[in-house]
């Protein structure tokens, strides 16, 4: 059986076994004798392509096609018609995936739905050449970010080693003329500014390279939960973290730890935002076939030219609330990856709550 998918539609009997008998060696076929059945069966199984007779009672092929257009943008979609039909024709030339075969179809058929499934993989070509023609202006766009981003740890990093050489090299010994206390805390700062390095090409890879594991479901509570332990080290005693919501644990699907690293960028965007020091809310929550996850923090705000960038991995800010952009270009690419998106409300003066929302999983 072929793995190209076909959903034939028309109220003939004998037209329906006609088209089965000559289609199902080439294709997986379903057939429905009705505009309505159609519609109940896009809403069920994902299709490549639509047959449909224009003239059916109810909903007529003109307008079924209209509306599985809006349930599978990518299906590809062929009206039948035995009459000159004038909405058949304009829906053929509106150029968004409806093509038109006459009755009788003789030896056309085949051909006709086999071009409309080659129209299909073309457009996807191109949009896959356009997201990465993105991709990589993005990543040119980033450079700068880069540079900004590095300067200031590797700044730091550079005089305090520096500092520590020039003592050993006068002295023979490096705690001749420092303190204990001196050389651990220059340590502690290269240490932190060889970390701050590390995570900004680690990010850099994120979003050059999106994951390309299995999806899986799990328990938006759960991803928290393993978020808080990730950053536990760098909020401790320093940030307090209130989780609020539901106690059911919403299922989302993820490639990897996907939405974990989302939620992880979040909670150390919102502790770098209050100069880590201040409350963060987490709140949790569901509904309309959505998993829906908040971070609010108690930082200064963002204005709302900044607001119009603050997921462009271009976006340097000024202020600590900022300072991130590409942690915040990532969790925007991957949210959409899985097919939820992150938006961001703030108010200068007032904090900021970045939003995540992903498709939710029914619990069968």
């Amino acid at each position: 059986m072929s793995s190209r998918s076909i959903l034939i539609v028309d109220d003939d009997a004998a037209v329906l076994e006609s088209l089965h008998d000559e289609l199902s060696p080439v294709f997986d076929v379903t057939c429905v004798g009705g505009g309505e059945a159609a519609l109940a069966a896009l809403k069920k199984q994902r299709f490549d392509l639509l047959l449909s007779d224009v003239r059916m009672p109810g909903i007529d092929g003109v307008d079924l096609v209209r509306q599985a257009k809006s349930i599978d943008p990518e299906m590809m979609r062929v009206l039948l018609t035995g009459y000159a039909d004038e909405d058949a024709r304009l829906a053929s030339r509106a150029r968004d995936g409806v093509f038109k075969l006459n009755k009788p179809w003789k030896d056309e058929l085949e051909s006709v739905l086999l071009r409309a499934l080659e129209h299909r993989e073309r457009v996807r070509r191109m949009a896959d050449m356009v997201g990465n023609l993105d991709r990589l202006a993005g990543l040119g766009r980033m450079l700068m970010s880069i540079v900004h981003d590095m300067s200031s740890p590797l700044s730091y990093v550079q005089a305090n080693v520096n500092t520590l050489a020039r003592d050993l090299a006068a002295s023979g010994s490096v705690t001749t003329s420092m303190g204990a206390d001196d050389v651990n805390e220059l340590l502690h700062d290269v240490r932190e500014g060889v970390r701050r390095i590390v995570e900004l090409v680690q990010r850099i890879r994120a979003y050059g390279n999106p994951t390309s594991s299995e999806p899986r479901a799990v328990g938006l509570r759960s991803v928290v939960e393993s978020a808080l332990k990730v950053t536990q080290s760098q909020l401790r005693h320093r940030i307090a973290v209130d989780v609020r919501g539901t106690d059911e644990d919403a299922l989302v699907m993820t490639p990897g730890r996907d939405v974990e690293q989302i939620v992880v960028n979040l909670l150390l965007n919102a502790a770098q935002s209050m100069d880590w020091k201040g409350a963060v809310t987490v709140e949790l929550g569901a509904r309309d076939g959505w998993a829906k996850l908040s971070v609010t923090d108690q930082g200064p705000g963002l204005s709302v030219e900044r607001l119009e960038s603050i997921f462009d991995p271009f976006h340097v800010g000024t202020s600590p609330a900022e300072k991130d952009g590409i942690a915040l270009a990532v969790s925007s690419e991957i949210a959409q990856r899985c097919g939820g998106r992150l938006d961001v409300k703030s108010e200068l003066g007032c904090g900021s709550t970045f939003t995540l929302e992903l498709p939710r999983v029914a619990v069968a």
